[in-house]
């Protein structure tokens, strides 16, 4: 499983540095009222909980873990030259984060 996180850990860093140019405006392209690139955050994140339990980590601490990394894949993006940070970008990745753990202790509930 660690192999798995390590992958999992990987993509989301070079998603988060890839340079996307001005031709991919993920932001101009809505699903249901929900930005397209929004919605690509929230799904890349929610992974995070279920990881952490397959680890057989401590949950709250794997959840604030989350959120610091979470931060600062979006904090980073103010030290490359072509990304900049975006508050909204951060929030969605939380929330995917909030997302993930909300399902994992909802399944956890069904199942016991």
């Amino acid at each position: 499983m660690k192999i798995v996180f390590s992958i999992y850990i990987v993509l989301i860093i070079l998603f988060s540095i890839a340079y996307t140019g001005n031709n991919l405006e993920l932001h101009r392209i809505y699903i249901l009222c929900f930005r397209f690139d929004h919605l690509l955050h929230v799904a890349l994140f929610i992974p995070w909980a279920f990881l952490g339990i397959k680890m057989n980590k401590n949950l709250l601490l794997w959840f604030f873990l989350g959120i610091l990394f979470a931060a600062g894949t979006e904090i980073a993006h103010c030290l490359i030259p072509y990304r900049s940070f975006d508050i909204s970008d951060l929030i969605v990745n939380i929330i995917g984060i909030v997302l993930g753990f909300g399902v994992l202790i909802r399944l956890k509930r069904v199942t016991t």
